[in-house]
């Protein structure tokens, strides 16, 4: 068991993403995980790479002692997905042979990578697939990882065990389910009762922003009362050794298009809550004029900047020179050179983790999950 891993943020492979992944320092006490969705990174107007030019210098920029590297078999081809997107969940996701050998592709990178394992049960009705998996990356990678579901745990984790080393590392993805760990029901007994006789590293994964969250509808300055975020106070009462979210925003759903969102979650660490700020003009309705992306310097900072949410922050040193978050809000305020534009958001997205993942890293430092 790994007593140091703390927190396992998971950072699904789009460009702001894995700009955050690349920067950030996770240091000792946290590992990221790296849902791989697509075949390259390719960017508009560049020569295409290959898969192995795409993520090897991924790899290598990443500042932590593992990375988990997961083909996520939850991403599924819909007929509204990005056209490579679905091209990679179907081509190679979905088959059980391909993933293995895309997986197997780091190689090289087999003492810091760490392979992610999920049955194909529920997909292809295939059975002993997780067997096979383990059977062939065994032989590369001396750690693996498995993933299963709050849903289809009690059919995994019989065959999980059968392969499961006391280095490897299991995730329980509770997806928007609540673990009333004071009252459990049967299927939480089971799982707690599973999860505590395990010598492997427990990782409780849960999504504490609600899939039908609609930002246009957030108040300004008010708690966003249906992000709920107290994983952190009971992934140990379930039977888990650290735990693991989306580190600080909204899961990304792969759909192809959509508009503007014209709003913004602000984490309050002092009270682990989210804030919500939005633009003043515009909306999604029939007749509705367009959000204006002006917006996030004239309405969304100002917002932040005023907010008691960041006084009790400033006061206890949170919003720190390391805190890239909250420096580049300084910038797109022009109270720290060179001033910077806000009117991207994709630049608030980046700037909502790189503030999270430090209150997160600070909360470790301190003590907070020991």
């Amino acid at each position: 068991m790994n007593q140091e891993l703390k927190y396992v943020p998971v950072f699904r492979g789009l460009q702001e993403e894995f700009k955050v992944l690349q920067q950030f320092d996770f240091k000792k006490n946290i590992y990221p995980w790296m849902e791989i969705v697509q075949e390259t990174d390719h960017d508009r107007g560049k020569k295409e790479k290959t898969f192995e030019q795409s993520y090897y210098p991924i790899i290598e920029n990443i500042k932590a002692q593992k990375i988990f590297i997961d083909l996520p078999l939850k991403v599924r081809p819909v007929k509204n997905m990005k056209p490579k997107m679905l091209d990679f969940a179907s081509r190679v996701i979905s088959n059980r042979e391909e993933r293995t050998k895309y997986l197997k592709k780091f190689s090289p990178y087999k003492t810091k990578a760490i392979p992610v394992i999920s049955s194909y049960s529920r997909l292809t009705t295939e059975r002993n697939s997780i067997r096979r998996q383990e059977s062939e990356l065994r032989e590369i990678f001396p750690v693996l990882a498995f993933r299963t579901w709050f849903d289809d745990f009690v059919a995994d984790i019989d065959i999980i065990k059968t392969v499961l080393r006391k280095g490897d590392y299991l995730m329980v993805d509770f997806e928007h389910q609540y673990a009333n760990h004071e009252d459990p029901d049967n299927a939480l007994i089971e799982i707690m009762e599973e999860l505590n006789s395990i010598e492997a590293t427990v990782i409780i994964h849960r999504n504490p922003f609600p899939a039908n969250l609609t930002y246009a509808h957030l108040e300004n300055d008010n708690i966003v009362r249906s992000i709920d975020n107290e994983l952190m106070h009971w992934f140990d009462k379930v039977g888990g050794n650290c735990f693991s979210d989306y580190a600080g925003i909204k899961r990304n759903d792969l759909s192809n298009g959509g508009s503007i969102s014209p709003a913004f979650c602000w984490y309050d660490s002092t009270r682990n809550n989210f804030l919500g700020y939005r633009f003043l003009h515009g909306g999604h309705k029939k007749g509705e004029i367009k959000p204006r992306l002006a917006e996030f310097e004239t309405t969304i900072v100002p917002g932040i900047l005023a907010s008691s949410s960041t006084a009790r922050m400033n006061r206890i040193g949170l919003l720190a020179l390391a805190n890239q978050g909250w420096m580049t809000i300084q910038r797109i305020a022009g109270h720290v050179r060179p001033k910077e534009s806000g009117q991207s958001q994709a630049k608030f997205k980046k700037i909502g983790m790189d503030h999270y993942l430090y209150c997160i890293l600070s909360k470790i430092e301190d003590g907070d999950f020991d």
